[in-house]
């Protein structure tokens, strides 16, 4: 059996679901963007073999990239979102350089995604509701002092076996240890874990503070990139709308599956960043935006005919995240200005 098929069998163990799989081009070592970045999603465990061969397919390309989603989604879902997650049998934390806990919060799974660097899963004694696992994961991330951008649902990790490509010398990713006789009680897990840092203002500020150059936070499409960067700002009576485009920048960063708290400090950062300055008085704005624009993609891909995350198929009807984002954005601009508003896309969008 596979590195791959090995952990998969570890942390999904006898559930059924979707697993997601990404793929995309690393523009020069250390840079934090990837071109071309598209994801796939396959039956699991029926099509694992297969998920595993496209992967395989990909990493021989020089300078890509390989990625699966941490936890498997709902049966027949075809978008890596927090609407589409199924219930959660293992938690994850990429624990970067952070020591590697021993005794009762041990991982029953250690992954090395590159010299010194590690990832940790802990396979569960019974499923968890997408949420509730989330919250868990938040607490175990900030009490191991992990990745704090890391413990959120949809997170993608790199797979063991392929090749991380990030710094200027290749490493493989390999697996450290697995124990499959080994779960851990989420009931414990709660007994032992401090309540996690609150998402506040302040915090979001401080968070944003550490992001670097114009790099988003996460990985974005060319058109979302483009409105992170401001090149597609909301305009009204000839001036930038600064709210509402700032708040075309928080669905974006929602819509590639961004933290809420993470988003805040996007925001908090593009606010400066572009100049606008509409909430740098208001601060506490910034993690209400950040839900808004997370409950609407939220409330979108879960809705009938809304965005399925499908890029492979972009011009079907529903299956388009570009058609859902200009649907959403026409009828809030609609609400918010009474006025009829048309989109007018660049060829090539």
């Amino acid at each position: 059996m596979s590195d791959i098929q090995r952990l998969w069998s570890h942390l999904f163990g006898d559930a059924a679901g979707v697993v997601c799989i990404g793929f995309g081009d690393r523009r020069a070592p250390g840079d934090k963007a990837l071109d071309g970045f598209t994801e796939r999603f396959y039956p699991y465990p029926g099509s694992a073999a297969f998920a595993e061969g496209i992967l395989r397919q990909q990493a021989d390309r020089p300078r890509r990239e390989t990625y699966f989603c941490a936890h498997l989604l709902r049966p027949g879902a075809r978008a890596r979102s927090k609407a589409t997650a199924a219930d959660v049998t293992a938690l994850w934390s990429d624990l970067d350089r952070a020591t590697v806990p021993t005794g009762p919060l041990a991982p029953t799974a250690l992954v090395q995604s590159s010299p010194n660097r590690t990832q940790g899963y802990w396979r569960l004694s019974r499923p968890l509701p997408p949420a509730e696992a989330e919250a868990l994961n938040r607490r175990l991330t900030y009490h191991l002092g992990a990745d704090p951008g890391g413990w959120d649902l949809t997170q993608l990790l790199r797979p063991p076996g392929f090749p991380n490509r990030k710094r200027e010398r290749e490493t493989t990713v390999e697996i450290v240890s697995i124990d499959d006789a080994r779960t851990v009680d989420p009931d414990e897990l709660d007994r032992l874990l401090p309540p996690a840092p609150a998402t506040s203002a302040s915090s979001a500020g401080s968070a944003a503070a550490t992001l670097s150059g114009d790099e988003p936070p996460v990985r974005l499409g060319p058109y979302a990139l483009e409105c992170w960067r401001g090149q597609h700002p909301i305009m009204k009576d000839g001036k930038v709308d600064r709210s509402t485009t700032l708040f075309n920048i928080a669905r974006e960063l929602a819509r590639a599956n961004a933290a809420e708290h993470v988003i805040a400090a996007a925001l908090a950062e593009r606010d400066q960043a572009l100049g606008y300055g509409k909430f740098a008085d208001r601060p506490a704005q910034y993690p209400r935006e950040a839900a808004a624009a997370l409950a609407e993609i939220v409330a979108e891909e879960a809705a009938p005919g809304g965005a399925t995350g499908d890029t492979s198929r972009p011009h079907q009807p529903g299956a388009c995240p570009l058609c859902a984002r200009d649907r959403a954005t026409v009828k809030r601009l609609a609400a918010t200005h009474g006025a009829v508003v048309k989109v007018v896309r660049s060829p090539g969008l």
